[in-house]
């Protein structure tokens, strides 16, 4: 029973996140319209910037997915997928804190060696996200900014990592199928994790 309602939850997570730009019915094509302009407002750039604090959170909940040995091995596969879909590509630099050292790998292979790792389920929570730099525009014409948030682990209840993190968001022209159609939208995707410092 238990596998079968986290695979309806995986299934409509991931759904909710391919249809993202149609989340609320009644704002549907107001949204799409922003998906689409050739150009953004200042007010539709605090909206994306919005949605990036929320990808953050939503990663939070795909490596506690991830982490957890109790999950069939194709939902945390599903969960690996979905975090990777989070990120500009899967080769962007990630941090991590281990055994009292800053670890540099990849957000792949971070998913990777948390899926083989063995007794690791935690939780994660990434809180005081804030943006720290203002939003600029690129010389290809896409968007991009710093945020910067304490990411806590916790295993047995008990905190057991607290790291400051820098990281950089973008905001993309994406090609993206909406049922039988493909459009070109923009999207919020995460980028680098350029600096991780032990919270004090």
């Amino acid at each position: 029973m238990r596998n079968i309602v986290l695979l309806f939850f995986l299934s409509f997570t991931m759904n909710a996140i391919c249809q993202s730009a149609e989340v609320r019915p009644t704002e549907t094509q107001k949204l799409e319209n922003a998906f689409q302009q050739e150009e953004v407002s200042n007010m539709q750039l605090e909206a994306f910037e919005e949605r990036g604090a929320q990808k953050l959170k939503d990663l939070a909940g795909y490596l506690e997915y991830v982490s957890d040995e109790a999950m069939n091995e194709t939902f945390r596969q599903q969960a690996v997928q979905l975090a990777l879909e989070l990120f500009v590509n899967p080769n962007v630099s990630f941090k991590y804190y281990e055994n009292g050292k800053i670890v540099d790998s990849t957000i792949e292979q971070y998913l990777r060696n948390l899926l083989e790792q063995k007794g690791t389920k935690a939780q994660y929570q990434f809180v005081n996200i804030t943006k720290i730099s203002e939003i600029e525009k690129e010389a290809d014409g896409n968007f991009s900014w710093l945020v910067q948030f304490v990411a806590k682990e916790k295993k047995d209840n008990k905190t057991t990592t607290g790291v400051i993190v820098t990281m950089n968001v973008s905001l993309q022209k994406i090609i993206k199928k909406f049922g039988s159609d493909t459009k070109i939208i923009w999207e919020v995707l995460l980028g680098e994790m350029l600096k991780l410092e032990v919270a004090p």
